[in-house]
């Protein structure tokens, strides 16, 4: 926001008339000076502002009167900065500055309200005749294109919205309003003493009118279209000599469709310090306010201001007891914060849920209250829990989450589907239809089983809060029951059939269906290892023999350590990737174990899932590896076969004996010998070598060992995928390819939140426009840094970058096959305050700034051969290594490799509104990013994605997958050290609720990847 500030100061000196350029934005950022800014502010220096010369003057109530202030303005709008919510139209960032007309010093800390018309020329919130559908009743409960924003230190409020539409006698326009004396609430609405001082209406170039007005949507605005000389209050606001109410703008770009940047200074009549009601409105609408899902009432006492309390409507909400800032410290000692949650047991009963602080580790309710905690401020989401009795069809969804509209959706009957049933689910595409077909048993007698999905979703399901399945080409449509998944591998029937015994004491009706076509296969003497070896043999015909990392020369472990210091010298085969090529490249998907992991019977169903659905469905695309580390440094266990053999028969199941490579922290120390620096960091206080700060050593390893792999998927053991492995990893790695490498690291420093950034062109204008207004570089090709040391393959000037990326910069990386796709934003660690941010090795001159470096939290991930080739070059040449999930995307950064974040769908378990909450929170950080200060992996923030269903600390994506195997769980879900919720004595789900009458029957989730899953058993919470 500093930024935006000096930018708009600079131009007033440059003189500018006409719309500004790209260039001129450039050069007005780079003037910038920050720390000058904020201390002029602190020290009350601020004057002399643009304002002064740019003027419009924002009338006093007295003067317009509360008229004029209330048209179509509704009270109780949410403070926040975006505020488009599902509007189209064309994007518009608009920055407004408030001044004092007789010192011209900006007025900081007075809230501005903004509201306009959508692209149709509709109002929000309101229901009125000539204001859209009059008949429709929902508007009311509408509040996109409405909201409010703080001015900073410079006077200043910025905004998000699309640009206005028109309706019939008033020309494009916007209403602002300005607030003084106002108190922010912690439910982001503004409090007691809500005055509103003053009012103005900003209008628009007449020509830039047009220009927008022959764009969709607004061209099918079947109203009369009034131009700026025919509206009357634009007249009266022009009457006064040196007003001028128009909005300075500049194109993002040469297409208007990429965007607008608009701005305007006030200047105030009436110094907005107001110590009275003397010059100022009060906004009182009977004391009520309307607020996200609740109503606010004023109370008369003084100790307690607003108590949120069920709407007339009888929508659950949360009740909580709120302060004002000023009374924090007079608050009672014994502060209990009641929260009314949604239960977690699909029946759509109400079910109240008390705590207090006394079980509050994750933050002190003695500061102010529930801002550390947005999450508190919303209720729980019950629409998971619907099952297959409440299946509607993916066009008749109404999903409880995300939603633009205060209101809940009405509830539903439950409806009687009890002829629901699956069908064969198939992800593999024209690709794969020319296959040899693969066996699980040596006969070829036992083909390789399908998973099944039923057609349709559960009413109510949410929808992802981060994340898209459009967006990566994965089926959104069907939703999978714990027997259409696990059933063909086993689940559901008993260990003397050849299953897995689990899903016996759960709700069964119709799962029969699964087994029609196979039967239920006797999974008792498969060898997995050897059926993926058969199944890839008959398809040879199919792959690219050649690796893409160095020479395929055989490969023996007594030679290791001479073979790898000899083969370095190879030069590294540039990676192609042509998708006409009838040729494909093979992947390798290792899954990290170590000794003493306890294998349940779901962790084997995963894994036979995994291997089935990945390698020999796909007639050897993927190859399923464990790579097992042994814990105990003392064992001979690459010289003793029987010792070797002993620990796989105590550590891991028989029928995955093949499929495991042995690594321990000794070997490490020889493959990658000499004395390594000390870190400038090492909070966890462990060996470089060992796998907690450097995981990335073995799979470096293993990548040497099997180059004949393009990529090596990064798996850990305790994820879980509701739906098809197949296609989570197929469709992330499609789309990751196709990205244009033009602003991809900006792109992937950010949650897409559908919901809140509307389409993905949209979100990456946006990455574009904050990335620019920040003053950040744009990072293309590799890094360079102070000290930085070159690898062999650029010593020979082979460039990381493909050959198009000079001629065609736009198609730079298009088709390009990743060399990293992570499955979490890849964020700048520098002030981030994630803890291991210090913590690499080997770097002359680090600092908390240099080398630059980058870091994706959960190491679950694609690498291409060149990038662990060349990861392996830093660490046994120059003694180079970071944390675990710093070192991949930091190395690609540094040598200009292509890292993409595929945003998958992620959903949380609360009904957080509106939704630009989300973005306030998980894109917290620098620039509306993950990265530098804010950022959403700062440690005091991590306690936000414990109601995700992915990160590494979350507890829904074990409640949610719980309850989805049929399990019940204490209501509602959370252990008792966890503020997330309450631990009660009632369970809710598993047999008996499943099995009633009234119940929608069991769970039916869509595709997801959760984790982590570290229980997953019939007792365990």
């Amino acid at each position: 926001m500093k930024a935006t500030l000096i930018f708009f100061a600079a131009l007033t000196g440059l003189g500018l008339s006409a719309p500004l350029t790209d260039a001129d934005i450039d050069a007005a950022l780079e003037t910038r000076d920050l720390r000058s800014c904020i201390q002029k502010c602190s020290t009350g220096a601020v004057a002399g502002s643009f304002a002064c010369a740019l003027g419009y003057s924002l009338q006093g109530l007295q003067e317009q009167g509360p008229k004029h202030a209330q048209f179509m303005h509704v009270a109780g709008e949410y403070v926040r900065e975006n505020i488009i919510e599902s509007q189209e139209g064309v994007h518009m960032v608009l920055d407004y500055q408030v001044v004092d007309v007789n010192t011209c010093d900006p007025v900081p800390d007075v809230y501005l309200e903004m509201w306009h018309c959508n692209s149709t020329g509709v109002y929000s919130g309101i229901v009125a005749s000539g204001n859209g559908d009059s008949s429709d009743g929902s508007n009311i409960n509408n509040t996109w294109l409405r909201g409010i924003q703080k001015t900073d230190c410079d006077g200043v409020a910025q905004f998000q919205s699309v640009f206005p539409g028109h309706y019939t006698s008033r020309a494009t326009h916007i209403h602002i309003m300005v607030h003084a004396n106002a108190t922010l609430l912690p439910n982001m609405t503004l409090g007691r003493e809500n005055y509103a001082s003053h009012v103005g209406q900003a209008f628009f170039d007449q020509d830039l009118i047009a220009q927008v007005e022959k764009l969709e949507p607004y061209a099918s605005n079947t109203q009369e279209l009034t131009k700026n000389a025919a509206d009357g209050i634009l007249s009266e606001e022009t009457a006064t000599d040196g007003v001028d109410p128009f909005m300075e703008y500049t194109l993002l770009t040469d297409d208007i469709q990429d965007g607008i940047f608009a701005w305007l200074a006030f200047v105030s009549v009436n110094n907005l310090r107001l110590g009275s009601e003397g010059d100022a409105y009060r906004l009182r609408a009977a004391d009520t306010i309307t607020v996200s899902k609740h109503v606010a009432r004023l109370h008369d006492t003084e100790d307690q201001v607003f108590q949120l309390q069920e709407s007339a409507d009888e929508l659950l909400s949360e009740e909580i007891d709120i302060y004002p800032r000023d009374e924090i410290d007079d608050r009672p000692s014994n502060l209990t914060a009641s929260l009314v949650g949604r239960s977690l047991d699909g029946d759509g009963d109400d079910d109240a849920v008390d705590f207090d602080d006394e079980n509050v580790p994750e933050a002190n309710l003695e500061g102010e209250i529930l801002m550390p905690l947005p999450w508190m401020r919303f209720s729980l989401l019950d629409g998971y829990f619907k099952g297959i009795k409440a299946i509607v069809k993916a066009s008749e969804l109404v999903p409880e989450h995300p939603r633009n509209s205060r209101k809940r959706p009405p509830r539903q009957s439950v409806p009687k589907h009890e002829d629901q049933k699956p069908e064969i689910y198939s992800p593999y595409d024209a690709a794969t239809n020319n296959i040899t077909q693969c066996y699980l048993d040596i006969s070829n007698s036992t083909p390789v089983p399908n998973i099944y999905a039923y057609r349709g979703i559960p009413q109510q399901m949410p929808s992802p809060a981060i994340g898209s399945y459009d967006l990566l080409g994965i089926r959104s449509d069907v939703c999978f029951d714990r027997f259409g998944r696990y059933g063909p591998y086993g689940f559901g029937y008993r260990k003397a059939h050849g299953g897995s015994g689990v899903g016996l004491d759960t709700e069964n009706s119709g799962s029969d269906a699964v087994w029609a076509q196979t039967g239920q296969i006797d999974y008792g003497n498969i060898n997995w290892s050897d059926a993926q070896e058969r199944c890839f043999a008959s398809n040879r015909h199919r792959f690219d023999s050649a690796p893409l990392g160095r020479t395929a020369e055989s490969i023996n472990r007594d030679n290791k350590l001479k073979r790898m210091r000899a083969s370095n010298d190879d030069e590294q085969r540039k990676e192609k990737v042509n998708p006409r090529s009838e040729l494909r490249h093979r992947s390798a998907v290792v899954v990290r174990l170590y000794t003493g992991f306890q294998w349940t019977e779901l962790a084997i169903l995963n894994l036979r899932a995994m291997i089935s659905e990945l390698s020999l469905n796909t007639g050897g695309e993927y190859a399923v590896h464990l790579l097992l580390q042994v814990h105990n440094t003392d064992l001979p266990i690459w010289s003793d076969d029987e010792t070797l053999g002993r620990l796989l028969q105590a550590h891991v199941p028989v029928e995955f004996h093949g499929l495991v490579s042995v690594w321990s922290e000794s070997e490490m120390t020889l493959y990658y010998p000499g004395a390594f620096d000390a870190p400038l960091a090492n909070p966890s206080e462990r060996s470089a070598h060992g796998f907690y700060r450097s995981g990335h050593l073995p799979l470096q390893v293993f990548a040497m060992d099997h180059p004949q792999y393009s990529n090596y998927w990064n798996w850990e053991v305790d994820i879980r995928v509701v739906g098809s492995y197949y296609e989570f990893f197929d469709r992330m790695g499609r789309w990751a390819d196709e990205q244009p490498r033009r602003l991809l690291w900006e792109r992937n420093a950010r949650y897409y939140i559908p919901s809140y950034h509307g389409s993905w062109d949209n979100f990456s204008r946006t990455a574009h426009f904050d990335t620019k207004q920040y003053g950040r570089p744009d990072v293309f090709g590799p890094v360079a840094f102070p000290g930085q040391k070159r690898l062999r393959h650029e010593k020979r000037q082979a460039s990381a970058l493909p050959a198009n990326c000079i001629e065609q910069p736009e198609d730079c990386g298009v088709g390009e096959a990743a060399d990293l796709i992570t499955l979490n934003p890849i964020f700048d660690t520098v002030d981030s305050g994630w803890i291991f941010s210090d913590d690499i090795t080997g770097y002359p001159g680090a600092s908390p700034s240099e080398p630059p470096r980058r870091c994706a939290i959960v190491t679950a991930s694609r690498l291409s051969g060149r990038l662990l080739k060349a990861m392996h070059e830093e660490v046994w040449r120059h003694h180079h290594t970071m944390f675990s999930e710093m070192f991949p995307p930091t190395i690609a950064l540094h040598h200009g490799f292509k890292a993409v974040y595929a945003p998958h769908p992620v959903y949380l378990d609360r009904a957080w509104y509106p939704v630009n909450e989300i973005d306030a929170v998980f894109n917290s950080g620098a620039a509306h990013s993950t990265s530098g200060i804010g950022s959403p992996f700062d440690q005091k923030n991590e306690h936000n994605f414990k109601g995700s269903t992915w990160y590494y600390n979350s507890e829904f994506a074990g409640l949610l997958w719980r309850r989805w195997l049929g399990y019940a769980q204490t209501q509602p879900g959370r252990r008792s050290s966890s503020i997330r919720g309450a631990m009660t004595s009632s369970a809710r789900g598993g047999f008996e609720e499943e099995s009633d009458e009234g119940s929608s029957g069991r769970m039916c989730l869509r595709s997801m990847i959760v984790h982590p899953i570290k229980h997953e058993g019939p007792g365990d919470v």
